[in-house]
């Protein structure tokens, strides 16, 4: 059974890899070693490539004789697609307000990440009720690329982000106000971080901070958690530091790790405690 999977999924890695061969570059040139899987590797190929790969793509068209107008009654059971927004900025991190507004930001410019910058980021909500959006300019901190969640309050918390920082900032949805907090402990871009269900917050990995983790409690910031050997995971098969970790909330408590390592782990938090669960491929 074993030797039947690896062969069936040789045959379907190499017909993707001659599959990628007749892609066209839409306007990039490329080596004829480039023509192959690696050449969709974002690990060997800067942001400009993949912008400018976006844009030159072929649009998609659909055939207009080819669908079926589907009756009221059936769009009022399974839901339609409405026309296209025309968002202020590029919506790269979103979060859903307990108010229902839609919280999204881009990062230093509306339709950009360039480098040089000061730390700013272009953010708004948009209201589906009315189909209004809220222009807010937060400057201080490139939120482009940071992680985010929601506290038990409603309070929206962002952390790490353009430029590889420690700086973190909430969001008063009430209020409409976008203010710093603590700085992290080590700098982040790409991290993961995790809502705990004792109130505190969990953040690990991301450009910067790859062997650490760290967890912040309303009115003592962030405490670095140092008995946890988080290095231990970057040596790992799969691993990437510019990557978010699979990060999620146990029923017990504890934080489970499924990846991208093949190999998986246990977080404890309170214990400062990591250890292996498992492996992707027994």
């Amino acid at each position: 059974m074993k030797q039947r999977h690896t062969t069936s999924f040789f045959i379907l890695f190499t017909l993707f890899a001659l599959l990628l061969q007749t892609v066209p570059s839409y306007g990039i040139e490329l080596s004829p070693g480039e023509a192959t899987l690696s050449a969709l590797n974002p690990n060997d190929h800067g942001d400009a490539y993949w912008a400018a790969l976006a844009q030159d793509a072929v649009p998609f068209n659909v055939n207009q004789a080819e669908l079926r107008v589907a009756a009221m009654n059936e769009l009022q059971d399974i839901g339609s697609w409405d026309s296209v927004l025309a968002w202020p900025h590029i919506p790269v991190s979103a979060s859903i307000l307990p108010d229902g507004r839609l919280m999204t930001w881009s990062s230093n410019d509306t339709d950009g990440f360039p480098g040089g910058q000061p730390e700013q980021t272009y953010t708004g909500t948009w209201d589906p009720d009315t189909g209004t959006f809220d222009d807010m300019f937060y400057t201080g901190h490139d939120m482009f690329c940071a992680h985010q969640v929601l506290l038990e309050d409603g309070t929206l918390f962002a952390m790490g982000g353009r430029n590889t920082v420690v700086l973190t900032s909430q969001f008063d949805y009430q209020t409409d106000t976008w203010y710093p907090t603590e700085d992290m402990n080590s700098a982040r871009w790409y991290p993961t971080s995790v809502a705990l269900p004792n109130g505190e917050v969990f953040v690990a990995s991301g450009s910067g901070g790859a062997t650490t983790a760290e967890t912040w409690s309303q009115g003592n910031g962030w405490d670095l958690l140092s008995n946890i050997d988080w290095g231990e995971i970057t040596t790992e098969n799969g691993w990437n530091t510019n990557w978010w970790p699979y990060l999620h909330v146990a029923p017990n408590g504890q934080l489970f790790h499924s990846g991208p390592t093949e190999t998986m782990h246990w977080v404890d938090t309170t214990d400062e405690d990591l250890h292996q669960s498992g492996s992707l491929h027994p």
